[in-house]
């Protein structure tokens, strides 16, 4: 059971380093149940939010009052796609045990790649 569940949250998350620093191998490695699973996820959860807050400030710093409005827009645009796409995937688990392992998952995929977005320049293609 435990091997499927690292299986589908990496199938699904798809993820790789972030300043949260944390591998794909060691990811939770040592939670058994449902329960610790998730806690453990969400604790990764809640890291990679501190580093999505931290680099979304980071930019923000450097707009000016229209651009920065233009990012808060699609910021909060984001953050409704984000919500509304890890229930549809949550979903898949119709309820069961699995599906907040599932919508974890997704939160983690979704969160990696905006920060990576947010970090990325547009222009030059680099990570700031």
């Amino acid at each position: 059971m435990k091997n499927l569940i690292f299986f589908l949250i990496f199938c699904i998350g798809g993820f790789s380093a972030t300043p949260a620093a944390f591998s794909q191998s060691t990811l939770c490695q040592d939670s058994v149940t449902t329960p610790d699973i998730v806690e453990c996820l969400t604790s990764h959860l809640n890291l990679m939010d501190g580093d999505l807050n931290r680099t979304y400030q980071e930019l923000r710093a450097d707009l000016n009052k229209a651009d920065y409005a233009k990012l808060l827009k699609a910021q909060r645009g984001w953050i409704d796609f984000r919500d509304a796409e890890c229930a549809r995937i949550a979903d898949y688990a119709s309820g069961g045990t699995m599906a907040p392992i599932l919508k974890l998952g997704c939160l983690m995929k979704l969160t990696e790649r905006r920060i990576e977005d947010l970090s990325t320049n547009p222009l030059t293609g680099e990570i700031n």
